[in-house]
């Protein structure tokens, strides 16, 4: 009886640590109903995730919003300034009069996270502005970027306050 006890609890054991290794960290974010987002881009490979998505009546050329989600995967203890400048740092590359601000910052806890803005007037290869606000957390296994992009000159404070609490009210989740 003993040793079956054991048998039992050595498999229990098992099965418990297995589930817990499959359970895979995502982001969820609720994305607003408004513009009945769909998938633009979607491209996965051991190192990195990412999915755009685009208003439902528009095409991958020709959006007027864009949401993206990126998955870092492995990416850990990454000061969130930093991730902040080699960010600005990439867009610079085509437009290099592009401001950076950062808006909010969180270092307390298990998970540090950012929200900030880059707003771009101009691109080498187009006059078309963008402006992008950024929300980026990280988690246990990877660093998530979340972010949503128009084609203005800069973000007005109501369109940082909707989307800073829409990036703000996502989540860590295990499935």
């Amino acid at each position: 009886m003993k040793r079956m006890i054991l048998v039992f609890l050595g498999i229990f054991l098992f099965m418990q640590t297995g589930s817990a290794q499959e359970k895979k960290e995502k982001l969820k974010t609720v994305w607003p109903d408004d513009h009945k987002w769909k998938v633009g881009f979607d491209q996965e490979d051991k190192a990195m995730h990412v999915l755009e998505l685009i208003p439902g009546s528009e095409s991958h050329e020709h959006w007027t919003i864009l949401g993206t989600m990126i998955t870092i995967t492995g990416a850990q203890n990454v000061p969130m300034e930093n991730i902040m400048m080699a960010m600005y740092e990439q867009v610079k590359l085509n437009a290099p009069k592009s401001t950076v601000t950062e808006i909010e910052l969180n270092e307390a806890g298990e998970h540090h996270w950012i929200v900030f803005k880059i707003e771009s007037h101009r691109f080498h290869h187009h006059n078309t502005p963008e402006s992008r606000l950024y929300y980026v957390i990280q988690g246990k296994s990877s660093l998530y970027v979340n972010m949503v992009t128009i084609k203005e000159k800069s973000l007005s404070h109501h369109f940082v306050d909707k989307w800073k609490a829409i990036f703000k009210a996502s989540e860590l989740v295990y499935e």
